[in-house]
């Protein structure tokens, strides 16, 4: 799809690599500066969009911290064509216009992705992705593939890529634990064995730290689609191929 067919909505979160300077002025491209999480800016992002869309139209996200290849814009194009109103591909939530109107992002630092196409489900829209690619994306095989590469999968790690938000050791502190209760609000796991079980390495000071961070998330509200599976389980068992 041409761009000049396209409108991009931008929500920075007040970078300083410029960033901002250097996205304001290109054509068709909309920037919005807010201090948010992952799932705010998202939100942001598709309100504006909604906003100038028609119901027909389609909509989708990207990361800036990801480079498509020519194969993804080629499944992209292929899913333009023949995506219905019930379905949502997964691989950038390419979906028509209308199908977002009742599934708002939520404000999470992480795991937001996960939480939005299990709530795009529990409404009884298709989800779009094979469980090969599933996998390689969200069951601990790495970002890498024939479709985008992202700072995770050129060797940056899951810390350092949050440690560029914070300059201090204890905003990276507070950053990192809101991470931990933003992923059990978005899995959904169905116990602290489970989601402490997520985690790639155990100790005694671990322990405690999910214990509280899952003590909190069922706080504030854990999204769960359903009752005896998290979202991850929930999305997997009806992904259609792509």
């Amino acid at each position: 799809m041409p761009l000049k067919y396209a409108k991009i909505f931008v929500v920075d979160n007040y970078s300083t690599d410029g960033t901002y300077e250097t996205l304001k002025n290109i054509e068709n491209l909309v920037v919005i500066r807010k201090k948010c999480s992952h799932g705010l800016g998202r939100k942001i992002a598709l309100e504006k969009a909604l906003n100038k869309a028609g119901d027909e139209d389609f909509l989708m996200y990207v990361d800036f911290d990801t480079v498509y290849n020519k194969e993804y814009i080629d499944l992209v194009k292929k899913n333009i064509g023949i995506l219905g109103d019930n379905e949502v591909f997964i691989f950038g939530m390419l979906s028509k216009a209308k199908a977002n109107k009742f599934v708002p992002w939520k404000d999470l630092f992480t795991s937001e992705d996960l939480e939005r196409y299990a709530h795009f489900k529990s409404f009884g829209y298709r989800l779009i992705m094979d469980k090969e690619k599933f996998d390689i994306v969200y069951g601990g095989k790495g970002l890498i593939n024939k479709y985008y590469q992202n700072d995770n999968s050129v060797g940056e790690n899951f810390y350092n890529r949050h440690k560029r938000y914070k300059t201090s050791n204890f905003g990276f502190g507070i950053r990192m634990f809101r991470v931990l209760v933003d992923n059990e609000r978005g899995v959904a796991f169905k116990s602290f064995s489970e989601f402490y079980n997520s985690s790639s390495s155990k100790s005694i000071i671990r322990g405690l730290l999910f214990m509280v961070a899952y003590t909190i998330a069922r706080i504030l509200g854990v999204y769960s689609y359903s009752k005896d599976k998290n979202n991850i389980e929930y999305i997997k068992e009806s992904l259609q191929d792509s």
